[in-house]
């Protein structure tokens, strides 16, 4: 036995594999939504006590000369933050790691359609938000467009619209055969998390932006530079970064050597002579499956799959 084992992990990993994956210990996404949660307050108290709060219609200036459109702009950054921040996140982790493990895959999808969906609806009310401030402005509008920040978010938010267009077509009301589905699913989920990256840069831009034009027109000087205005979109942005990295692990497959070696014999006939299977021993150390009913229940999965 001692033989077999070492045969079958030969540089001895898979007890730090059982402890720090693939596939991702289940804290991971506990510990990506609590980030969520952190950016979603970090950003929240930022436009509350930094930039004034939000507001629904441009308020006039004491001497009568214009209007002010903050507090209407600063649901953008709120919105989007909700958009891709919060919904966006779970929407990723449904299926993988749900909140509740024993929900039915039927259930995880309507979650990750009805998140994807509420995310659109945010990124559509930011946008709104943002081109309502520059156009209510008085005396004199705001361009639209002006910025890289702008043309990375409306990136984003195109891309997310067309991936949802594409997954309702394909998976919410298939209009696909059960090959093609499954061929489209690898590259669903790719687009998806690259979608979600830009939707990430873009609130890391839109905070740094928003910064500089405070620094430029003297609203953050001096000591200001080093308090809360500046140092709670610095904390938002490496949070982003841990977010991603988070929720990138928890899409990460396990390793196809070790997914598939275990199921074939010696002599390659696909009896393992008892041996458990490395997907079953991936599964967090699970009692081993045999290599039969192991590749059953992947054939099974698959077809559950899309």
């Amino acid at each position: 036995m001692s033989g077999s084992s070492s045969g079958e992990d030969p540089h001895g990993v898979q007890p730090a594999r059982w402890v720090v994956g693939p596939p991702a210990p289940k804290a991971t996404a506990w510990l990506a939504r609590a980030t969520s949660l952190a950016i979603l307050i970090l950003v929240g108290n930022w436009v509350h006590m930094t930039l004034g709060g939000v507001g629904l219609h441009p308020k006039p200036l004491p001497d009568g000369s214009g209007n002010d459109t903050g507090k209407l702009f600063n649901w953008h950054p709120i919105l989007m933050t909700l958009g891709f921040a919060v919904f966006m996140v779970e929407a990723l982790l449904t299926y993988q790691a749900p909140i509740l493990a024993s929900l039915p895959r039927e259930t995880r999808k309507r979650i990750h359609w009805g998140c994807h969906s509420a995310a659109i609806l945010c990124l559509l009310l930011g946008l709104v938000a943002v081109l309502q401030s520059h156009r209510l402005k008085l005396p004199v509008p705001m361009p639209d467009w002006y910025s890289p920040h702008s043309y990375l978010g409306i990136t984003a938010l195109v891309l997310l619209s067309l991936q949802f267009g594409l997954g309702a077509y394909a998976y919410l009301w298939p209009r696909l055969s059960l090959p093609q589905r499954l061929a489209l699913g690898p590259l669903h989920r790719y687009v998806g998390a690259a979608t979600w990256l830009a939707g990430l840069g873009a609130i890391a831009t839109g905070l740094q932006e928003k910064i500089t034009f405070m620094q430029m027109s003297k609203v953050v000087t001096g000591a200001a530079l080093y308090g809360p205005a500046v140092r709670v979109p610095a904390a938002v942005l490496v949070l982003l970064v841990v977010l991603a990295a988070l929720v990138l692990y928890l899409q990460v497959p396990p390793s196809a050597k070790h997914t598939g070696t275990l199921a074939m014999g010696a002599d390659g006939s696909g009896a393992g002579g008892g041996a458990a299977s490395s997907q079953g021993l991936l599964r967090g150390g699970a009692p081993a499956v045999p290599a039969d009913e192991d590749d059953e229940d992947e054939e099974a999965a698959r077809h559950r799959a899309y």
